[in-house]
């Protein structure tokens, strides 16, 4: 399976243009980058709990954890240099061993956990646009999240080919781990790139007593 041994896969025309059309009117952002906290929309409750949605998923254990919205326009063209995902959102900051570092930002205490709880999560990226690559589609390199979790020194030689251009339509998913290396270049023809980032997580990999903070 690709997800598993390239670290990503392209599922196309997850989403109808109907479906499109409403998460778009549902989920508009204006100017702004990015827009969090939509896990409690019901439009990406619906979405999520969704047979389409579900069987994307290698594990129906795995939970929704995290929702956003990302819109790269003219408005808002920014690079995201290479990296890894690897900070997680809970309730409350407490001392376990191999969870750190801490920081607190937007009212929420984000983590950095054991490499294990990362590599049990899934990420979905669902496109409302079309993302070729020169409207900043992501850049991914396979096989990188196998390695674990990767110094900076260990990134930079990472970063050179072979790379990916991850390319989708409107309607496509992006499936990842969070451990795959990617970046965003700045899109050279800026327009819409508006991206449903879902983080779906296996519950029961988070230590005691931290609780996921889902939203």
């Amino acid at each position: 399976m690709d997800l598993e041994s390239r670290g990503f896969e392209i599922i196309r025309k997850v989403l109808g243009p109907s479906q499109i059309e409403i998460l778009i009117s549902e989920l508009s952002t204006g100017t702004n980058a990015g827009r969090r906290g939509i896990a409690v929309n019901p439009a990406i409750i619906e979405l999520t709990d969704s047979a389409p949605i579900r069987s994307l998923l290698p594990n129906q254990e795995l939970r929704l954890v995290r929702a956003i919205l990302f819109d790269k326009s003219p408005d808002a063209n920014w690079p995201v240099a290479w990296h890894q995902d690897r900070m997680i959102t809970v309730l409350e900051k407490k001392d376990v061993p191999g969870y750190g570092p801490w920081t607190f930002k937007e009212a929420t205490h984000h983590v950095e956990p054991p490499a294990r709880v990362l590599e049990a999560m899934v990420t979905i990226r669902l496109h409302l646009d079309n993302t070729p690559a020169e409207n900043g589609a992501l850049r991914v390199i396979p096989g990188s999240h196998l390695g674990g979790k990767l110094t900076p020194e260990q990134v930079a030689s990472q970063n050179s080919p072979p790379q990916v251009v991850a390319a989708c339509d409107a309607g496509d998913a992006l499936l990842m781990k969070p451990l795959l290396l990617h970046s965003s270049p700045r899109a050279k023809r800026p327009s819409h790139r508006r991206v449903i980032h879902l983080e779906f997580a296996d519950l029961s990999q988070l230590d005691k007593p931290l609780i996921w903070k889902t939203f």
